[in-house]
């Protein structure tokens, strides 16, 4: 059996979070399982005692899924505490491949978060007998610096997702964690395709230059970025590397891809919904603002 793991464990879970900010944390454990903790008022929180009881939690945060048992509760200082064993999250995701692929088809692939090694391995063990264009954007840590790849899946997805891909296309703080050393944008691109990248994008979203640069084994091509003082910036790496995708499964050359998912991502920031939510806000990919239909005049009774 897997050891039982706190789910202070994991750098992040959901029902740690609700744990956090639950009205009973402060009380006993045995008051938040027995379901006689009053209940916030928020509606994401009120299935926790029921969830705990049931000893069956689905830890979650944006796109990572971690399946877990409950193993224990304690409470300590006022803080409570649950301890879960960890059970496979790879069979979940493989179910979502296998539905995606086999129903509606794929040309093309680009993975993002993955967070684990065994996540990983299910989905490299996948995609080698289900090849397609494959973007590989390693995200590894938020911009709100919370780490989104656990520390053992990084060597991971090198020696597995690496050599499927298509071209891998890290920032340039991703880069210089991938390879372990500092450098240009050019010397990082070339230690990523010596890694076993047939191709690397070293992005331009960091750093004093604006440039994105691709690497393919025989050519350096850089292509320039243009930087908007705009603080909207949420979801400009994804947005790059879908478009990139979206562009392979149309059967795009990968320099001319390059070039205009550059230009989308930039694009999508200068456009950012800065007053949307907290800190950066997300990019504008379809231009959401200028898109707004204006309803139709409510008709009653044949009178507008």
């Amino acid at each position: 059996m897997t050891p039982p793991l706190a789910l202070s464990d994991f750098d992040f879970a959901l029902p740690r979070e609700l744990i956090a900010q639950h009205p009973a944390a402060e009380r006993s454990a045995s008051r938040l399982l027995d379901g006689r903790a009053e209940p916030p008022h928020d509606r994401r929180f009120r299935d926790l005692p029921e969830l705990l009881r049931r000893g069956d939690l689905l830890v979650v945060n944006d796109t990572a899924v971690i399946k877990a048992r409950l193993f224990g509760v304690k409470a300590s200082g006022g803080a409570v505490e649950v301890l879960v064993e960890r059970v496979e999250a790879d069979g979940i995701v493989v179910a979502q491949l296998r539905a995606v692929f086999d129903d509606i088809g794929v040309d093309a692939a680009k993975t993002g978060m993955l967070f684990s090694a065994e996540i990983i391995e299910s989905v490299a063990t996948y995609l080698e007998s289900h090849p397609v264009p494959l973007v590989v954007d390693p995200v590894m840590v938020a911009s709100s610096g919370a780490r989104l790849l656990r520390d053992d899946a990084v060597s991971v997805m090198v020696r597995r997702l690496f050599p499927l891909a298509t071209v891998v296309t890290p920032n340039l703080p991703e880069a210089k964690a991938l390879t372990g050393a500092d450098g240009s944008r050019r010397e990082l691109a070339e230690r990523l395709h010596a890694m076993g990248a047939p191709a690397v994008i070293v992005t331009g979203g960091h750093g004093s230059t604006a440039v994105d640069h691709l690497f393919d084994g025989r050519r350096h091509v850089e292509i320039p970025v243009p930087r908007h003082p705009v603080a909207a910036t949420h979801g400009a790496g994804c947005t790059h590397s879908a478009t990139l995708a979206a562009l392979l499964a149309q059967g795009w050359a990968l320099e001319d891809a390059a070039r205009l998912a550059a230009t989308t991502a930039a694009a999508a920031i200068e456009r950012g919904l800065v007053e949307i939510g907290d800190g950066e806000g997300p990019v504008d990919v379809l231009d959401v603002r200028n898109r707004v239909p204006v309803p139709p005049p409510l008709v009653i009774g044949g009178v507008a």
